[in-house]
């Protein structure tokens, strides 16, 4: 059997050597590994989580996009009604002008009307004082001309129903009359005192 030489224990030393440093460094290595598989697999989870959570907020801006497109329709269609209902106001703004002008114009004819009827009522008022005193006056004269007219329709009432009852008793009378004027007329044709008819 061949003996190891010198320098092959010496290269044998070295290969030790080296081999413990190799495997020192493959043990760091693979603590190193492991911290790092780790590590990814923490990575990993929380990549997992950034993909969901940035989803889930993808979603919401699609959402959000359509419901901002739905509002900006809708503002689109208020903001045409209010450019309609603005034009219109525009429109009416020369008629309505023009009615201020013809309001100012009756406004001013009306002021002149209400101080000349201001002045006739001043008169009015004058003349009015004066009818009062008259009509006082008639009122007294009529009330005096009433108390006689009374008196005198009193009076009337008293002599119409004298007339009446001396109609009355003249109807009754007459009556008495006209039922024995026919057998008086027989009686008298009789005794031949008139002519038969």
């Amino acid at each position: 059997m061949n003996e190891i030489t010198v320098e092959q224990r010496e290269q044998l030393k070295t290969w030790a050597s080296q081999r413990d440093v190799l495997l020192s460094e493959i043990s760091i290595l693979r603590d190193e590994k492991l911290g790092l598989e780790k590590g990814i697999k923490e990575v990993s989870d929380s990549h997992t989580k950034v993909i969901y959570d940035t989803n889930v907020i993808e979603g919401r801006i699609l959402e959000l996009k359509k419901k901002e497109k739905e509002i900006e329709l809708s503002i689109d269609v208020e903001l045409a009604k209010k450019i309609v209902d603005k034009k219109v106001l525009e429109n009416q703004i020369p008629l309505l002008e023009k009615q201020v002008v013809i309001l100012e114009s009756q406004k001013e004819s009306l002021i002149k009307s209400i101080e000349i009827m201001q002045s006739v009522n001043s008169g009015f008022a004058v003349k009015n004082i004066e009818l009062e005193k008259q009509i006082g006056s008639i009122i007294r004269l009529s009330e005096k001309n009433v108390s006689v007219v009374n008196s005198l329709m009193e009076s009337l009432k008293l002599s119409s129903k004298e007339l009446i009852d001396i109609n009355i008793k003249n109807v009754k009378e007459a009556n008495v009359v006209i039922d024995k004027l026919p057998r008086m007329v027989v009686e008298l044709q009789k005794h031949g005192l008139i002519k038969k008819i």
